[in-house]
């Protein structure tokens, strides 16, 4: 049995008509043949979509929906293989069907004309328009498959398009997810196996068997393409036009957005499109307002963008000096958020799910969404040169007033901006605003070293901007002794913050809340320094005046009073006064419990603190110590990571508390990748990485593994 239909205009036998936006023209057929007559088109990771096809359509006779009729959806991203899957599958089993239909869905106006062109060719004697064409498949009770393509406009209701009956098969071809709602099963359509990539690409490279060598060369190309099918086949087919396969590379990487711009003159394949042709019919559908939202995801990092990004910088603008990446930035999110600069979750939501309707990105969980890479690329590339600067400025801009709203404990919101800040710095920083807050991420996220970069320069500029007493020079002064502090270079800390403690009394007064945290800083830092080393009385005398001061000034639940009580508990630690440390340390603990919550990073020091109290003479009291322990360090891992400085404290506390039970293999397998962590992420000159080396040192003689 053959049947016959065109991939693209399918109206065989009509005759030309009006349809809205111009000439209907009568297409010419295209024959899909036996099964068993021709080679599958499809590489082998595509089959398995075929497969997932054959059991819905052909071998779910059993299931609830033998009998009914059946759609399956298959949605993507434009030029991810939808329409060939589809055509595909309608080619191989075309004997299981009794008809086989296919319908352009791009619009009402173009579905209507397919069902008119089915009427037609059914040879219906009573063809009154459109609804003839549709009225037939309800009354054939057979087993016919329509194919319903590119389905991709968000506007249309497909729905009332689809034979309401008990019987038939639908394969829906569309960028928008939401179809997902009027189908019987879905799937989507993803990038390519890196072999059936390859296997793609020499396809329609070569067209013929591969040496060695090339299938090496396509292998690098398609990575370098992501595995996407389209530009796999444009790729290939530029390829095979231009007998260019071994410097393609080359060219792809100088000239990526004018290769992947040129539409395909010549394919094994019936699609012309280049891949930015298609994204393009997708942003020519879209409103100004989502628009500027990708132009902005384009100097992101392509994953993992929160939504809380834009909320953030929304609420928080107006208290960033003005500049012009500022002013930018004011001037995008007022089209994200309300005309007085309001945050308004609706329309964002609206806005990320107008989007995705083509595919454009993917909400990966709640209050997140990422783009496919070559997605990403193509946003960049299509900007204009004369709006780069302002969107990457902008960009600059929303993502500094976010860092500015950001608490310091707040690591999770922190660990997802990490990657959006790399992305921007690839990009001229110039101002110091924007400088400030990136390195305060950098900061509040412990990753000294490259704080460092940011501090050292920000508060020479800033002494010779502002001058030395000038409450921004002594906020960044106070930022860069924190930032060698945790470099573990407490001496250049302790340079800074003496005489920066005694501007701050002169210019600001002993109660405020800077000079109470530079107070308290300083009050860390002495015992530590070399200067002073061991020297805790000295700190509890700075510590004892500064927590009656905090509780009189912000009451006893405020964050920096409890930060302090439990500095004051740690120095009383270190003195051997435990009976006084656990005096503040369990009335904290439960105040943190009740005003941050038992995750909070603040809560989870705490706990571990508190751990220390616990006497570990004996077995009863480092038992204690381990159900401490613990939970405190998995919660660490989920909420820090584990490069953070505060989680390999905490497997460090672990790992000794299993030595002092003498599970040593135990310690072992914690301190062994702890001290290579700590290498990367402190340096191996670090304090606290030499600290490891020696706790490790010591347990590898008492550990099995190692005897």
């Amino acid at each position: 049995m053959t049947e016959n239909f065109s991939r693209t205009q399918m109206f065989a036998n009509a005759s030309d008509f009006n349809i809205y936006g111009g000439i209907f023209n009568a297409a010419q057929n295209v024959n899909i043949t036996h099964a068993g007559s021709a080679q599958v088109n499809v590489p082998p990771g595509r089959k398995t979509i075929l497969n997932v096809l054959e059991d819905y359509f052909i071998k779910d006779l059993l299931s609830e929906d033998a009998g009914r009729r059946k759609i399956f959806l298959l949605h993507g991203l434009g030029g991810a293989g939808k329409t060939q899957c589809a055509l595909e599958f309608a080619r191989k089993f075309n004997t299981s069907f009794t008809d086989i239909c296919f319908i352009i869905a791009e619009s009402e106006d173009s579905i209507k004309a397919s069902y008119y062109d089915i009427a037609m060719r059914h040879a219906s004697m009573s063809v009154q328009g459109w609804e003839s064409g549709f009225k037939w498949f309800k009354t054939h009770k057979e087993n016919w498959l329509i194919i319903m393509d590119n389905a991709d406009n968000a506007q249309l209701n497909l729905g009332k398009f689809l034979p309401s009956c008990d019987h038939g098969n639908v394969i829906i071809t569309s960028r928008n997810p939401d179809l997902i709602g009027i189908a019987g099963r879905s799937e989507e359509i993803q990038d390519m196996e890196p072999n059936d990539a390859m296997w793609l690409l020499l396809k329609h490279a070569i067209r013929r068997q591969a040496t060695v060598e090339e299938e090496k060369l396509a292998e690098i190309i398609a990575k370098e393409l992501h595995y996407f099918a389209l530009a796999l086949v444009q790729a290939g087919a530029y390829i095979n036009q231009h007998k260019c396969l071994n410097n393609y590379l080359d060219l792809l990487k100088s000239q990526q957005a004018e290769l992947l711009s040129t539409d395909i003159s010549q394919s094994l394949d019936d699609y012309t499109m280049s891949i930015y042709s298609t994204w393009n019919l997708s942003w020519n559908k879209l409103e100004e307002d989502s628009k500027v939202l990708l132009n902005i995801c384009a100097y992101l990092h392509h994953e993992r963008i929160p939504y809380a990004l834009f909320k953030r910088a929304t609420e928080n603008i107006e208290h960033l000096e003005s500049s012009e990446s500022v002013n930018n930035a004011k001037r995008f999110l007022v089209l994200l958020a309300t005309e007085s600069m309001k945050w308004d979750t609706m329309k964002i939501n609206e806005m990320i799910h107008k989007i995705s309707s083509y595919s454009l990105l993917n909400v990966i969980e709640n209050g997140l969404f990422s783009f496919h890479p070559l997605v990403h690329k193509w946003m960049m590339d299509r900007l204009d040169i004369d709006l780069k600067k302002d969107v990457c400025l902008g960009a600059q801009g929303i993502v500094a007033a976010s860092i500015n709203g950001t608490q310091w404990g707040d690591i999770s919101f922190v660990r997802l901006l990490i990657p959006h800040c790399i992305a921007l710095e690839k990009h001229h920083m110039g101002e110091l605003v924007i400088k400030k807050r990136f390195g305060t991420l950098w900061l509040m996220s412990h990753y000294a070293r490259k704080a460092l970069t940011y501090w050292k320069p920000i508060v020479e500029e800033a002494k010779m901007s502002l001058g030395e007493e000038h409450p921004d020079t002594m906020s960044c002064t106070s930022n860069l002794a924190m930032t060698y502090q945790y470099l573990g270079r407490y001496n250049e800390a302790l340079d800074l913050q003496k005489p920066l403690l005694e501007v701050s009394k002169q210019v600001m007064g002993e109660e405020h809340p800077h000079t109470m945290t530079r107070t308290n800083n300083l009050a860390l830092n002495i015992p530590v320094s070399r200067k002073y080393l061991g020297r805790y009385n000295e700190a509890l005398d700075l510590q004892k005046p500064l927590l009656e001061v905090s509780k009189q000034v912000m009451g006893e639940e405020h964050p920096d009073t409890m930060t302090h009580t439990n500095n004051l508990a740690m120095t009383y630690q270190y003195l051997g006064r435990y009976n006084e440390a656990l005096d503040l340390q369990k009335p904290l603990l439960e105040v943190s419990k009740q005003v941050m919550g038992e995750e909070h990073p603040d809560t989870m020091t705490r706990t571990n603190n508190l751990a220390y109290d616990i006497p570990v003479s004996r077995k009863e009291g480092t038992m204690k110590l381990w159900i401490f322990r613990s939970p405190s360090l998995k919660f660490s891992k989920q909420v820090m990571g584990e490069e953070h400085p505060d989680t390999m404290t905490r497997t460090n506390n672990l790992a000794m508390t299993y030595q002092y039970l003498g599970r040593y293999n135990e310690a072992l397998d914690l301190q062994k990748p702890l001290l290579e962590v700590s290498k990367q992420v402190m340096g191996e000159e670090h304090p606290d990485t030499m600290t490891r080396t020696n706790n490790l040192a010591m347990n590898i003689p008492l550990s099995r593994k190692v005897q």
